[in-house]
């Protein structure tokens, strides 16, 4: 029971715990798995929600569109892309069409149809570029740069991704400027410029892991800098670089916890089975390239060239000829579908590898095509205008740099400033809180001058009726006055009860401790309570003394006239109430003595 008890327990804390992290939140934390249900959680609500906007409603299809993406669900993917479209606001808002077409575009890029995702991400690029928005214009230069690379189109690919790199260096993050450093590098792996390619993936991590420093950041940038591991392992091992692709491969395993997607724990597993082939640790590297397969089967996920041209290495290494030579014509036909002449190339080169042992004319015909292939390759390679690209794309890196020092700089300066305004600002606010003190003392000062005055006033007052009547025996007084002497004491017993009113009103205590602090009236324990039997009696008209202790109460008065507490409108209250009680007084004495 205790057990059972205890699991609700966290069960109950877990749920509010999720409940408090909103869907943009837990997408940006980077586990899409927790990320989904929080979600759907907030679709659901939105649904039975009376007069939440609309536009909220869209904002969470955008953000599961983009969940199912990640994970691989392409089924839940285009559901909620199909209900955004036919939302009446889809028509009415640019930006959703915007989002809306980028989606689409992301959606066919990783289900491997360059041509049809080209053709919403240029969608996307014309309706950024009929807004004017640079930061759209950013994020689709690098969207359509990314379809170019895949359709070998390298010239526009390296231009796109320079306008890209242009407008996020003036309206981006690090983060958004490392995602395209990270392409630039991933177009020069392709034209076997690997020194290069190193250079721009190192730039991209220097971009991802100072974005990492800030306050408040997007955590899935932990996840592009694994990526960015794997990146360096594989184009290290490509310049013969054995100790910097080791140090790469070891961050790729002890990241791998990063990785919540499918695709990105199947690429993670092909890029370490690519290494230990380049360190000729065939065994090892099959199950790696194994397991990034049974990843994509269990997914529906799409297998990548990459992953054919070295699983069939790996396979024919291990003495699997023919599940080998079925890996590589798999993917000879994916390569020669997508138009890219260097990967034809190479599975051309791995066929003919594959048959020399076993028919030598095909081997040889399997030679000349990817004779052929590199041909065309190496022409795309040395293209004038790639070449030209490639050069301002260095100029750029250089002006971004220098763009790097001089924000390092700025940041200092501001630190700076930012240290001098807090102490400004402290300075100014202590200067305010002495004036204000100042200030209160002296209306502290001028109040307590007035209270010393109207208490002098009334002791003079006390003074003249005890010399005129040490004590008023109301019994020698004729019975005419019995009228007037019921009248002084129903205002004795009013003017008691209004300042015992007004005592517990400012200091929260009662009249028991009014009786103990101003020692004018006696307290008596009666069954272990304290009692004020004599205060009590001048709270009752019935039941006063026939000759009162009028001074008790004028006493009293005197000392609830002290309060430093008391708000001025009830000491002024009490002042007309004992000035009118002593004037009755004086009317008494008067009568008396000239009875």
């Amino acid at each position: 029971m205790k057990y059972i008890l205890s699991l609700c327990v966290l069960l109950f804390a877990t749920t509010a715990i999720q409940a408090s992290i909103s869907c943009a939140d837990a997408i940006t934390g980077g586990d899409y798995i927790e990320a989904l249900p929080i979600c759907e959680s907030e679709v659901e609500k939105s649904a039975s929600t009376e007069g939440l906007g609309q536009a909220d409603i869209i904002d969470n299809w955008l953000h599961l569109v983009e969940i199912h993406h990640e994970l691989g669900h392409t089924e839940q993917e285009s559901y909620y892309l199909a209900k955004i479209k036919s939302h009446s606001l889809f028509v009415e808002h640019i930006e959703y069409q915007y989002q809306w077409n980028r989606r689409v575009g992301q959606k066919y890029y990783f289900l491997g149809d360059y041509l049809k995702a080209d053709k919403y991400l240029q969608h996307g690029l014309s309706l950024a570029e009929n807004e004017h928005n640079p930061l759209w214009l950013s994020k689709s230069f690098n969207d359509v740069g990314l379809t170019a690379y895949k359709l070998n189109d390298y010239v526009n690919s390296l231009n796109y991704f320079k306008k890209s790199l242009t407008l996020k260096l003036t309206y981006g993050d690090a983060y958004q400027v490392g995602k395209t450093l990270n392409n630039i590098a991933l177009v020069h792996m392709d034209l076997e410029d690997h020194a290069l390619a190193v250079d721009f993936y190192e730039q991209a991590l220097n971009q991802y892991l100072n974005y990492a420093q800030q306050p408040t950041f997007d955590e899935r940038v932990y996840q592009q800098i694994s990526h960015i591991y794997e990146d360096l392992s594989k184009a290290h091992s490509k310049i013969g670089n054995a100790t910097e692709a080791q140090k790469y491969a070891q961050k790729i395993v002890a990241t791998f916890k990063l990785k919540n997607s499918p695709r990105a724990q199947a690429r993670a597993m092909i890029n370490i089975g690519k290494y230990h082939l380049g360190l000729k640790q065939y065994a090892s590297a099959q199950l790696f390239f194994d397991e990034a397969a049974a990843i994509h089967q269990d997914n529906d996920i799409e297998l990548g060239l990459e992953y054919y041209l070295d699983a069939a290495s790996v396979k024919f290494q291990n003495g699997l000829v023919n599940p080998a030579i079925e890996l590589a014509q798999n993917g000879l036909s994916q390569a020669m579908t997508s138009a890219d002449s260097n990967q034809v190339s190479q599975f051309y080169g791995l066929l003919s590898r594959f048959f020399r042992s076993t028919d030598l004319a095909k081997a040889y015909e399997y030679l000349q095509l990817q004779q052929a292939s590199r041909e065309q390759f190496l022409k795309e390679k040395y293209d004038e205008d790639l070449n030209n690209i490639k050069h301002q794309i260095e100029k750029q890196k250089i002006q971004h740099d220098l763009i790097n020092e001089q924000l390092i700089n700025a940041n200092k300066s501001a630190k700076l400033q930012q240290l001098t305004h807090t102490i400004l600002i402290g300075i100014i606010g202590f200067l305010i809180l002495a004036i204000v003190l100042f200030a209160y003392f002296l209306n502290k000062r001028k109040e307590r001058k007035v209270l010393m005055q109207s208490i002098k006033h009334h002791k003079q007052q006390l003074f003249l009726m005890q010399n005129q009547s040490p004590h008023l025996n109301y019994e020698n007084t004729p019975v005419s006055a019995a009228a007037l002497k019921q009248e002084f004491k129903v205002n004795l017993v009013s003017t008691l009860l209004d300042a015992l009113a007004i005592w517990e009103k400012t200091t929260g205590s009662d009249r028991v401790e009014l009786a103990e602090k101003s020692k004018v009236w006696t307290i008596s324990i009666d069954n272990g309570t304290l009692r004020t039997r004599s205060l009590d009696k001048y709270l009752d008209v019935d039941k006063i003394p026939e000759n009162p202790r009028w001074r008790n109460v004028v006493k009293t008065c005197h000392f609830i006239l002290t309060c430093d507490d008391l708000s001025q409108e009830d000491r002024c209250s009490l002042e007309q109430r004992l000035d009118a009680l002593l004037d009755q007084i004086k009317q008494f004495s008067l009568a008396s003595n000239k009875e």
